[in-house]
């Protein structure tokens, strides 16, 4: 996992990566899987403010950024309206917006 993170972000940068994307079937795995993936980007991080190649302010800021934002930002959870009782959700409980395939914050079913 280090090697493949050294390799990715030396080419691709940290702000191109999303973070970790799971396609496991065992549902129960994916916290240790997610939290085993935040500590490889956590100890990534730490060798490069160890050889003074980033600061501490930016490690937290890129860390933040591999657990949380990215992913927000990639999949647009930011512009998703999941509020419940606003008329959006679909009677299969599905989000009417996701399923038409918009993720705008104003589509209605």
């Amino acid at each position: 996992m280090v090697r493949f993170r050294d390799q990715v972000r030396e080419t691709a940068g940290l702000w191109n990566t999303v973070g970790f994307n799971d396609d496991t079937r065992a549902f129960c795995s994916i916290p240790a899987r997610h939290d085993l993936n935040h500590r490889v980007d956590a100890d990534w991080l730490a060798g490069l403010v160890a050889r003074h190649i980033i600061s501490i302010d930016d490690a937290h800021l890129m860390a933040r950024a591999c657990a949380y934002n990215l992913v927000r930002k990639t999949y647009h959870f930011d512009r998703l309206n999941v509020t419940s009782g606003n008329g959006t959700h679909g009677s299969n409980g599905t989000d009417a917006a996701h399923s038409r395939g918009t993720f705008s914050s104003e589509a209605t079913v």
